[in-house]
């Protein structure tokens, strides 16, 4: 799943890439719990720095899954910190622009775009800390956590 491309100011980055859905389908019907990290290695064994959103996209590819990005706040926030409940692309380019969106949440939000495109289906990105959205999305197998990004 990863494949290594060197960066001076980051070192050593790993380019994730989707390819077979073989093991992932063998854990999930065997019930297991799928964690990803975002280290991975190449064919020679040096350890790679793995953006976790970049693997949290080619996994969902892989499985054809929904997907939610999590991150510290409660989902992609205007100037005033009040979140967005949809974003579209048009809208994200807006707002990269006039720098609401910016820094980490740019990676973020290009990524959840991305996946949504090549899902076909929204992506949300919401809060780590919303323990009651997660137990939904555990139970209910419904994503309404944060903001949704729309294709």
């Amino acid at each position: 799943m990863y494949s290594d491309s060197k960066r001076q100011k980051l070192g050593a980055v790993g380019k994730v890439e989707a390819k077979s859905n073989e093991t992932f389908t063998t854990l999930l019907n065997s019930g297991h719990l799928i964690v990803l990290n975002s280290i991975g290695c190449n064919d020679s064994g040096d350890s790679l720095n793995i953006n976790a959103d970049d693997a949290a996209v080619a996994a969902a590819q892989v499985v054809n899954g929904d997907l939610c990005l999590l991150s510290n706040v409660p989902g992609v926030l205007d100037q005033n910190k009040q979140k967005f409940a949809t974003l579209n692309r048009e809208e994200l380019d807006k707002l990269i622009i006039q720098g609401v969106i910016s820094d980490g949440m740019v990676v973020k939000v290009n990524a959840a775009h991305q996946a949504a495109l090549s899902l076909r289906r929204p992506v949300n990105i919401g809060s780590w800390q919303d323990s009651s959205a997660l137990k939904e999305i555990s139970e209910a197998g419904e994503i309404t956590l944060g903001t949704q990004i729309q294709i």
